[in-house]
């Protein structure tokens, strides 16, 4: 945990003040459905007083269990809403197949919140772990929400281009930052596209095609971080051509993972 503290800390005076004028980043994925979004809302009960004392219970009440219908509704709540259509009529692949969607990404200025699902002319594989997906993409918006990949087996590349320079980056272009990230899991399908991204090491190869060729990557480090830590000193610009993969890590309560797993590579 401290590895990633002492990495925003070291971070040159320009990067700083390139931070500090972008809105914050957060990123929350859950299991079933990522759900991404910036920080800044109320601090519920912030401004509450505290009574002066605290009134004992007269009897400690059992644990009511829950019936099966009410089970089944927390499970209806928790699943993903259906895939949004996407852009240019990209489809779900099959997660035997690899083949990338037949269309170029089409960036999408002007949004506020997170751009549509649209298909790219990437794809990204990772021998180590078994990971050959198709790559769709997603425009952030001006409110910095970075959009759910839309089912288990994609992979989502964001465009920062549209509102945020000096952020992410398209594969291979420049000092660029590709940012990627998966699903760790997903409700009645169990591991996703990126369950073993955990087990990557230092050396490890990423490959990314799309209309520059091949690009390959090599693992760095890899780090966990809070669902409310700022984002955008991870999707920066560092200097390098590098990728970072994004996914969920930790303990999972209520249908939320506690962490979120961040793994940087530099192009070889």
């Amino acid at each position: 945990m401290a590895g990633f503290a002492s990495l925003w800390r070291e971070a040159s005076t320009p990067k700083k003040a390139l931070m500090a004028a972008a809105p914050i980043l957060v990123i929350a994925l859950i299991a079933g459905g990522a759900v991404i979004a910036t920080s800044g809302g109320d601090d519920d009960g912030a401004h509450v007083k505290a009574p002066t004392s605290t009134p004992r219970p007269t009897s400690t009440p059992a644990t009511p269990t829950p019936t099966n219908l009410e089970v089944l509704a927390y499970l209806i709540a928790i699943a993903p809403t259906p895939a949004p259509e996407a852009v240019g009529g990209a489809v779900p692949r099959n997660p035997t197949s690899g083949a990338p969607p037949a269309q170029q990404y089409v960036p999408r200025p002007g949004l506020t919140g997170p751009g549509p699902v649209t298909g790219t002319d990437m794809s990204i594989s990772v021998p180590a772990i078994g990971v050959n997906a198709s790559v769709y993409a997603r425009t952030v918006g001006t409110n910095g929400q970075m959009g759910n990949p839309s089912g288990a087996w994609d992979v989502i590349w964001y465009d920062f281009s549209q509102n945020f320079g000096g952020l992410g980056g398209y594969p291979g272009t420049g000092y660029s930052n590709a940012v990627f990230a998966g699903h760790v899991d997903y409700i009645r399908v169990g591991p996703a596209v990126f369950y073993s991204v955990r087990n990557l090491v230092a050396g490890d190869l990423i490959h990314v095609t799309s209309a520059n060729g091949v690009i390959t990557y090599s693992v760095q480090w890899s780090a966990w971080t809070g669902p409310t830590d700022d984002f955008t000193q991870y999707v920066g610009q560092t200097g390098q051509d590098t990728i970072t993969l994004v996914t969920c890590i930790g303990g999972f309560s209520a249908g939320h993972y506690s962490n979120r797993l961040i793994v940087r590579g530099v192009r070889i």
